[in-house]
């Protein structure tokens, strides 16, 4: 198949990146019977840090979410949560029930709330501008090698499926469905969640919302 993200390098976008208390945490979820959560924090310069994940298989939003809020409880207890954003998708009634995964999670003590847009396009390019940019010298999203399975999906597992054209390279225009695409999509609604597709949807041309000025030495 054809990697979601060719901007992705190994060894330049993983390296080791630890929870930072003074950071606010935020979570990307994406459901079906193989829900995935992504954990990342964005720091005072603006480059993104994966920093775990939670990859589950034949599992429900319930069972999910205790695991979730387990996870939250024993790991990042006291931190302080910049948002939980799940696949919008999730915000629709099943015909044989009127119970959405986004109320379940909230029953389960965790706020999760439907990302801005579910367009494939939209979500790819939120995750590929922090891929492509430097700051510092450093890639502005960073992978801790914790969290393996969106690592190895970034690296090509995560992809588009190839047509069964004789002659002819050409593939799907959505990703393929497998174990590593929940994860990663996860971490595409977390990025949008927190603002990254709002630079993907700026007019050509349009000056970029300058940042405040912030105390320099806070970002590492």
């Amino acid at each position: 198949g054809k990697p979601v993200y060719p901007e992705f390098r190994d060894n330049m976008h993983v390296r080791a990146v630890s929870f930072d208390a003074r950071l606010g945490l935020w979570i990307g979820i994406d459901f079906g019977l193989t829900p995935a959560a992504l954990f990342g924090q964005r720091t005072m310069l603006g480059r993104w840090h994966w920093i775990d994940e939670l990859v589950t298989q034949d599992m429900g939003a319930k069972r999910f979410g205790q695991l979730l809020r387990n996870k939250l409880d024993r790991e990042y207890q006291g931190a302080t949560i910049g948002g939980i954003f799940g696949d919008p998708a999730g915000d629709d009634r099943a015909q044989t029930d009127e119970i959405t995964p986004f109320q379940i999670l909230r029953g389960e003590g965790v706020p999760a709330l439907p990302a801005p847009s579910n367009d494939p396009v939209l979500r790819r390019e939120a995750v590929a501008l922090p891929l492509s940019r430097l700051i510092d010298g450093v890639p502005g999203l960073v992978i801790d090698p914790r969290c393996d399975v969106a690592r190895k999906g970034m690296a090509g597992g995560y992809q588009y499926k190839r047509l069964q054209i004789v002659g002819d390279s050409r593939f799907h225009d959505k990703p393929n469905k497998n174990r590593f695409s929940h994860v990663c999509e996860a971490g595409q609604y977390m990025l949008l969640g927190a603002g990254e597709g709002k630079a993907v949807m700026r007019p050509v041309g349009a000056e970029a919302p300058r940042r405040p000025k912030r105390a320099r030495g806070m970002d590492d």
